[in-house]
């Protein structure tokens, strides 16, 4: 190179090499960014499943115990089972005051939680639905109802509570 072109270059390169360097490191730390939520998302999501799960095995151990054939008066004397809602009340789920049965499944070794229950007793209610309103009323058609209600509540980690109904 003759000392007339090395006067002419006034380091273009170097600047053009570092925005692109720039440009490159911002676009890594964006996609760093997006894999890093999009794997606490599928962490989250998991966790939830995992304690639905539990959730439902606390509803599965209420249906087994309404299963058998016990009077009302019977198991509303068990702990987590309770008589009818009264409308004007706060509900049961909701109600600090409330006791909740603990299941007796041990899948804690899995996820971490017991799963609580309450059941409560609904009275008789048409099932199928609509059996009632004909001229006839089949045999049987009234049954009895119970609203499960289980939850797991787990600190730091995800909370579920579902809702079902069961008739006999």
């Amino acid at each position: 190179m003759t000392l007339a072109s090395l006067k002419q270059q006034q380091g273009a390169a170097l600047v053009i090499g570092l925005l692109l360097l720039l440009a490159i490191t911002l676009l890594a730390v964006s996609s760093m960014r997006g894999t890093t939520l999009q794997e606490k998302m599928a962490a989250n999501l998991y966790d939830r499943e995992l304690i639905f799960q539990v959730a439902e095995a606390g509803v599965r151990e209420a249906e087994a115990i309404l299963a058998t054939p016990t009077a009302v008066a019977v198991l509303l004397s068990r702990p987590g089972f309770y008589g009818a809602p009264v409308a004007a009340n706060t509900e049961r789920w909701l109600d600090p005051a409330t006791n909740w049965a603990n299941a007796a499944i041990d899948i804690q070794q899995l996820a971490g939680g017991t799963p609580q229950y309450i059941v409560e007793y609904m009275g008789y209610s048409p099932s199928p639905p609509g059996c009632d309103r004909g001229t006839r009323i089949p045999q049987n058609c009234l049954a009895e109802t119970f609203r499960i209600t289980a939850r797991v509540n787990m600190q730091d980690r995800a909370s579920v509570m579902i809702q079902t109904l069961y008739r006999r």
